[in-house]
């Protein structure tokens, strides 16, 4: 109502109450916007939008969305609509709160946020140069 939170956690209880009803919905990790996806009918799937009270998206909607991320027309390829497993909606859901507790300058948060991503993959040079960073502006400000 206050069109406050996550679009991605709102999906997250709709994909759990559907998988716990037994129905086929997946996530869709449009940029800018997480949506639901019902079952596949005659090669197409109905796009949930849990954000914005679970209206029903088209094609046409989901390309004016996109148009709004990033602030000019963008081709709306199938792999934007393709469904996403548990792994990359987990991804996404961290670096979400990623960019929130950096904006916040929750440097703590944000460095724990960082290690549950290098979980998810070990090595990655990008999240180990950050989570330095981040510990060298925490030993600043102490």
């Amino acid at each position: 109502a206050r069109r406050h939170g996550l679009p991605i956690a709102l999906a997250v209880i709709w994909l759990d109450v559907a998988h716990t009803l037994g129905w086929d919905f997946v996530g869709v990790g449009l940029p800018g916007r997480f949506l639901v996806a019902g079952p596949e009918c005659a090669g197409e799937r109905e796009m949930i939008d849990p954000f914005d009270r679970g209206v029903t998206r088209t094609r046409a909607d989901c390309s004016e969305l996109l148009a709004r991320c990033f602030g000019r027309t963008v081709s709306l390829t199938p792999d934007l609509l393709a469904p996403v497993g548990p792994r990359a909606i987990l991804t996404r859901m961290l670096h979400n709160l990623r960019a929130l507790f950096l904006t916040r300058e929750a440097w703590g948060r944000a460095e724990c946020v960082l290690h549950r991503l290098l979980a998810l993959s070990p090595g990655e040079e990008a999240l180990l140069r950050e989570i330095s960073q981040l510990r060298s502006r925490i030993g600043e400000q102490n």
